[in-house]
């Protein structure tokens, strides 16, 4: 396929957040590079690019506006646009869930899979996702997440035997990060409100 050299994606990356505007930036076989957008309008939430910020785009992820579930689009040529990207929907499991269902193809076939939080093979207590097969029950990736000084360093690991092919393998890639941008916006405006309750309150108590 374009995107990529090698005859499959490897079954394990490493992915670093950049300090400054939160790009995140993927290494294994080959290289990818997602761009973080959250103040452009009508640009992606997150563009896909191979090797680096100049390369062609393979993916693209919207956040809806007033709802939780999530746009994806996958490419299928170089030089691909939003408007001829594949597109689908990541679905939240009911609005207070923390589960994301997703359906990719496998073998000829429609398979349904469930993004989890888990603290299996986690570097820490939080922050770290499973990919479940909803037939199986078996766990096709772990996305372990580890916070530290120089940003968050993440590790996305499959199964061996749940390499079915890198288109597949590109779809849980793009989608577990688009999971986590969205809980580290999430984290973040939540923090900017607490900040901001607090600062309001120390101003009132000081009049």
């Amino acid at each position: 396929m374009y995107y990529s050299q090698n005859t499959s994606l490897p079954p394990r990356y490493n992915i670093t957040t950049t300090f400054w505007k939160h790009h995140y930036e993927i290494t294994g076989s080959h290289n990818l590079y997602v761009e973080n957008s959250q103040m452009t309008p009508g640009k992606p939430d997150l563009t896909f690019h191979t090797t680096n910020k100049e390369g062609p785009i393979i993916a693209l992820s919207k956040y809806k506006h007033f709802s939780s579930d999530i746009e994806i689009g996958l490419s299928d040529g170089p030089n691909s646009t939003s408007t001829s990207m594949r597109w689908d929907t990541i679905h939240r499991d009911g609005w207070r869930s923390s589960k994301y269902k997703l359906t990719a193809e496998v073998g000829g076939r429609l398979e349904k899979y469930t993004w989890r939080p888990t603290h299996k093979m986690s570097l820490t207590r939080g922050g770290s996702l499973e990919l479940v097969h909803d037939r199986t029950g078996a766990v096709a990736a772990v996305f372990a997440s580890h916070s530290g000084l120089k940003g968050s360093d993440r590790v996305l690991t499959f199964d061996n035997n749940a390499c079915h092919g890198e288109r597949f393998q590109l779809l849980v890639l793009m989608t577990c990060i688009t999971l986590a941008e969205k809980t580290r916006r999430r984290n973040e405006a939540a923090a900017a409100g607490a900040a901001s309750s607090a600062s309001a309150g120390a101003s009132a108590a000081a009049a």
